[in-house]
């Protein structure tokens, strides 16, 4: 009964040491400097940025469902800064050739006009 006793209390003595020497090491964090106000404000940009394109791709999505393209449910973007790339799966049912590629691409751009987006290219990718 005392061995397993000191077993639970060296175990228990262990996690603590370790848990006192993670929670003090500050190297591997990168914080916010809240006196600089310019990492703030590119934070929230960037937080605010990233919201915007996902509610974009979801609202393009719906509306893709809507027009019967069911399986657009995955919609990829790669945003180079001043310009974001979408990149659209679409199964080889779905597709259509141009026609699909054109009202995919108006469809994108009926969105856009409801929301502020970056400039931005469509592509077509099937499954």
């Amino acid at each position: 009964m005392k061995k397993i006793l000191l077993g639970v209390l060296a175990v228990s003595l262990i996690l603590g040491v370790m848990f006192i020497f993670m929670s003090n090491d500050e190297t591997g964090h990168n914080q916010v400097n809240a006196e600089n106000s310019t990492e703030i404000e590119s934070v929230d940009k960037t937080h605010s940025d990233l919201r915007k394109q996902a509610e974009f791709t979801e609202a393009v999505s719906n509306r893709l469902n809507s027009k019967g393209y069911d399986s657009t449910g995955v919609i990829m973007s790669q945003d180079y800064g001043k310009k974001v790339n979408y990149i659209v799966l679409i199964s080889k049912v779905e597709h259509k050739g141009k026609k699909s590629e054109k009202i995919i691409k108006q469809t994108f751009e009926e969105v856009a006009k409801l929301y502020d987006v970056k400039p931005f290219t469509v592509q077509l990718q099937q499954k």
